[in-house]
């Protein structure tokens, strides 16, 4: 019996492209999701994305105390959730400013969700974070 010969090199540069392609186009998108505790809202996982959406690592963003202190001091006041909107499970849609680390004003979109809600109350809570800032300025 003749041994099966199978050819796996020539398809390995097809899928280096398609890797690349596809880191390519997640590192496009505008979308950061993040996930944080209900009550505090402290970030407790996040998307690499944020470093192009707010100028920061994951790292910085997980120590600080709360969400809003990227907010704009004006908007502070926006990003808070109602305990009611959280168990009702209704999808949260918010746009507020946050300071860039750089120090630009940038709009954002967020859409909060709760997550595993027990006891009628969300375990987390997770949020989509889009930059909206172009089409605020158009």
């Amino acid at each position: 019996m003749k041994p099966k010969t199978i050819q796996i090199a020539t398809d390995i540069p097809v899928l280096t492209v398609s890797r690349k392609r596809a880191k390519s186009g997640l590192e496009s998108i505008n979308e950061m999701p993040i996930m944080m505790d209900p009550e505090t809202l402290q970030i407790v996982k996040i998307s690499s994305a944020c470093d192009r959406i707010m100028g920061y690592v994951p790292q910085e963003i997980m120590y600080k105390p709360c969400w809003t202190s990227y907010v704009h001091p004006d908007d502070r006041h926006i990003p808070h959730i109602k305990p009611d909107d959280l168990t009702a499970g209704n999808i949260i849609n918010k746009q507020y400013r946050i300071i860039h680390k750089d120090g630009q004003i940038r709009w954002v979109e967020s859409q909060y969700l709760p997550i595993e809600v027990r006891k009628g109350q969300p375990t987390y809570l997770s949020a989509i974070i889009r930059d909206i800032t172009a089409s605020k300025a158009a």
